[in-house]
């Protein structure tokens, strides 16, 4: 059973969940609020806009309510603002707007699958929304009497908002995402590299330093999943910011409370940085899936979806190899197929592949290997075996075959097969499964024909060779 936090048809239910997370959220930025300037991370306002980018129908107007309520009920009950509190979460509802419009535009970002340029568009957008927000707060505070202290204080909430959402963003789109990654004991070097680079700018300070664990997360991008890769980048960029108020890695004269402009520089220069390793590893998944996609197109027949002649023998490759193993071949080949084809046309005759790869597959599920081997001819491939087995199950094929006709353009019309089986262990002389098969090939080949001469519609045994 898999537990949902929203669920579609819940509207009320979903707006209280969202209310409950945005107050809890802003509670969490509010005690995280440098002296004199903004909170250190205000992350309510990524969560929220990569929830309704990650799930279109939270995107409501019945929604923003829930969530600006949850802003203000925080900041009346533990900031002591009155008319502040409705005016100044106006701006954090404007940065989860922009966001979340301009991105629910690319579908990708809530189908799970996107490309770089997508990836490179949330810069922009994040930029847009960060300097949107920060200048309706700023106008909305009460402390703010001068020019520079309003251009001061916009730097501050845009760069915070710009980098908490570069770095938040792109973890909370991709998180809980399925994969097919495969984690090795290998996959912990990148990050063990990220550590150590990251120790290393500790080590020297200064603001060049903020960049050495990028080649680190470069490789974490190369080799991890992108969720993976996105959460250690986020992690990365929120442990560098603080540090940096720490002091533990100096940048200049260090941070004191009226320095804000440093702390401005450092996290416009982590938020550039923070879509490299994001959009390497969403082009490393690009390219694996391509992958994937040839290998299945190389190793499995369109039509029937069952294993291409190529695909077949690749898969004995991979087979554990023992001398002695017992492998045996059954190939079939459909009679007058040429026929069907002429008289019903190619796609009937497509059709009655289709339907043959089906029944094949129905018959003999997982016990063995099933490929198109070209044109009409079908191999199956069967280990641990011996030749009275080969041959009850090349009969069972034969049968179910033959005993059901097939429907072709509104009629039945009666198919059979021929079959040639063959089967031999594996010899001193073979390293692996392929020398085997191509000796097999060549005795069920010549059995075939034996059915073929003999009336078709027959079995010829492994014991005729």
């Amino acid at each position: 059973m898999t537990f949902r936090l929203f669920k579609q048809n819940r509207m009320i239910q979903n707006g209280i969940i969202l209310l409950l997370i945005s107050a809890l959220l802003s509670a969490l930025g509010s005690h995280l609020r440098l002296p004199m300037v903004l909170s250190l991370f205000w992350i309510v306002n990524a969560v929220i806009a990569g929830l309704f980018i990650r799930k279109p129908w939270l995107h409501t107007p019945l929604n923003y309510l829930f969530c600006y309520a949850g802003m203000v009920a925080n900041d009346l009950l533990f900031s002591g603002w009155a008319k502040e509190a409705f005016t100044i979460n106006f701006a954090n509802i404007l940065f989860i707007m922009i966001t979340a419009v301009l991105l629910n535009r690319l579908p990708s970002f809530n189908s799970g699958k996107t490309s770089i340029t997508n990836v490179m568009i949330i810069f922009p957008v994040c930029l847009l929304a960060a300097l949107v927000s920060a200048t309706w707060g700023v106008m909305a505070s009460p402390n703010v009497n001068s020019g520079l202290a309003f251009f001061s204080a916009v730097g501050a909430w845009s760069s915070e908002q710009f980098s908490t959402g570069l770095l938040l963003l792109p973890l909370i789109l991709t998180i809980g995402r399925k994969n097919s990654y495969q984690w090795r004991f290998t996959s912990v070097l990148p990050v063990i590299a990220v550590a150590l680079l990251l120790l290393a700018s500790i080590s020297l300070g200064g603001p060049g330093s903020l960049t050495l664990p990028l080649p680190g997360l470069i490789w974490c991008a190369l080799v991890l999943p992108v969720s993976a890769v996105c959460l250690i980048t986020c992690m990365i960029g929120v442990v560098e910011i603080m540090l940096i108020y720490l002091n533990i890695i100096t940048v200049g004269t260090g941070f004191m409370p009226s320095e804000v402009t440093p702390l401005i520089s450092v996290r416009l220069g982590i938020a550039a940085l923070a879509l490299t390793p994001y959009m390497v590893a969403v082009s490393m998944d690009s390219i694996r899936s391509l992958n994937r996609q040839l290998a299945i197109r190389a190793n499995y027949d369109f039509l029937t979806q069952l294993l291409s002649r190529s695909g077949l023998f690749d898969s004995l490759v991979s087979e554990p190899f023992r001398q002695k193993k017992p492998m045996g071949l059954i190939l079939l080949d459909i009679d007058f197929f040429k026929s069907i084809n002429d008289n019903f046309g190619h796609d009937e005759g497509d059709h009655v592949l289709r339907e043959m790869s089906r029944r094949l597959v129905t018959l003999l599920g997982e016990q063995c290997r099933i490929s198109r081997f070209g044109g009409e001819e079908f191999a199956i491939v069967l280990f641990d075996t011996d030749a009275a087995e080969i041959y009850q199950q090349a009969e069972s094929v034969r049968k179910v075959v033959s005993d059901q006709n097939f429907i072709i353009q509104g009629t039945e019309v009666a198919v059979s097969v021929s079959i040639g089986t063959a089967l031999e262990p594996a010899g001193s002389e073979d390293s692996n499964w392929v020398s085997v098969m191509n000796r097999l090939i060549s005795t069920a080949d010549r059995n075939l024909y034996v059915s073929k001469r003999g009336g078709r519609n027959q079995t010829s045994p492994a014991w005729l060779d």
